[in-house]
């Protein structure tokens, strides 16, 4: 039987609130979606497009008597509804293809620096240990039927792919996906940062193979400067994301 659990964060434009942490039984706590201005202060412009963008959320766990950590229960869906007005473009920079991506022949993918947006990092359960895995870049990609863009990344040699678009009934909101995520990665927890301009050069160090090797110093993204995100226009209360988890095994289900 299937379970689903909606979480709603409600937040200030350009600030975050957690949620309470919840001890035992599947679910989500630590919600924040915050706006970041280029010296780190929180974006309140509406309107504007910040430097970058940061999303995040750790699972419930349970303490064993022994010491050990474990989540309960594996998540394996992930959706993630944005505020109202919140808007993104799917061709600020190039698109790596599916192939290019998942071909890591020469030890890292062969996506183009200017193909990043981001970078990821976490925490993934493995028999009762809890271990961070360091930041990975996360690349737009070529989208698949029926989505406005796909973005994705690797986890200790498991590919992970979003999909992101609108959702099909008004007030259209922008989406990302995560569907049937591999039971071999137990997500404890994550952060994924989202820059507002891909192409800017604040971001050489930090950008694509940059990330992956410590041989390069410098990953510019050689492309000419478009945003990826835009604040809603107007905020005339408390903007609302909506997070919905499912587990890959269950109890009862909830309604």
């Amino acid at each position: 039987m299937r379970r689903a659990i909606l979480f709603l964060l409600t937040a200030v434009l350009g600030s975050a609130l957690a949620a309470t942490p919840a001890q035992g039984a599947f679910g989500l706590n630590g919600l924040e979606v915050e706006f970041l201005t280029e010296a780190g202060d929180l974006e309140r412009q509406a309107g504007n497009h910040p430097f970058e963008m940061g999303t995040a959320f750790n699972l419930n766990t349970i303490e064993e008597r022994g010491g050990g950590q474990y989540i309960d229960g594996a998540i394996r869906d992930l959706d993630i509804e944005q505020a109202l007005g919140f808007a993104g473009n799917p061709s600020a920079v190039p698109r790596c293809t599916t192939l290019e991506f998942l071909d890591r022949s020469g030890g890292v993918n062969n996506c183009a620096d200017s193909s990043a947006i981001g970078f990821t990092s976490g925490q993934i359960a493995s028999y009762g240990n809890i271990a961070s895995f360091d930041p990975v870049p996360v690349y737009l990609l070529e989208p698949a039927p029926g989505t406005a863009g796909k973005i994705a990344f690797w986890v200790q040699d498991v590919p992970i792919a979003v999909d992101l678009g609108l959702t099909q009934a008004p007030p259209y909101r922008v989406f990302a996906k995560l569907q049937n995520i591999p039971g071999v990665v137990e997500v404890v927890s994550a952060q994924l940062t989202a820059w507002g301009n891909p192409a800017d050069p604040d971001h050489d160090t930090e950008r694509g193979r940059c990330r992956e090797t410590f041989a390069l110093d410098s990953c510019p993204a050689n492309i000419a400067e478009k945003p990826l995100i835009t604040l809603p226009r107007r905020c005339s209360g408390p903007l609302q994301t909506l997070f919905r988890a499912i587990p890959w095994w269950t109890g009862d289900p909830l309604a």
